[in-house]
């Protein structure tokens, strides 16, 4: 499904998803519209951090951990607006037929 994703959109989800190795994916498909995609990438950069997150920490490493957590929530922020933003754009794009009722 394409859909035109808004520049603070885009900016929010730089910022959550920039230290993952899949910014360049993420970006290009927000660039592109393309939500199957964008969705394909945040998903994989979710699981990617919540492995890291889940490893066990040494001593000292709880400022990294911290960061870590909440990188995730900022991820899981933008992840669960473009179910909105999916969901606003549904209701947009469906219509009644002429000549049918609710």
């Amino acid at each position: 499904m394409t859909l035109k994703f808004e520049e603070a959109y885009k900016t929010k989800c730089y910022d959550a998803f920039r230290y993952c190795p899949f910014i360049n994916n993420v970006m290009q498909a927000l660039n592109e519209g393309n939500s199957a995609n964008l969705r394909s990438y945040m998903d994989a950069s979710i699981d990617d951090l919540q492995n890291e997150i889940n490893q066990p920490i040494g001593s000292g490493e709880e400022s990294i951990h911290n960061a870590r957590v909440k990188q995730l929530r900022s991820m899981y922020a933008c992840w669960y607006e473009l179910f909105e933003l999916l969901e606003a754009d549904s209701y947009q794009n469906y219509e009644l037929l002429p000549g049918t009722s609710n």
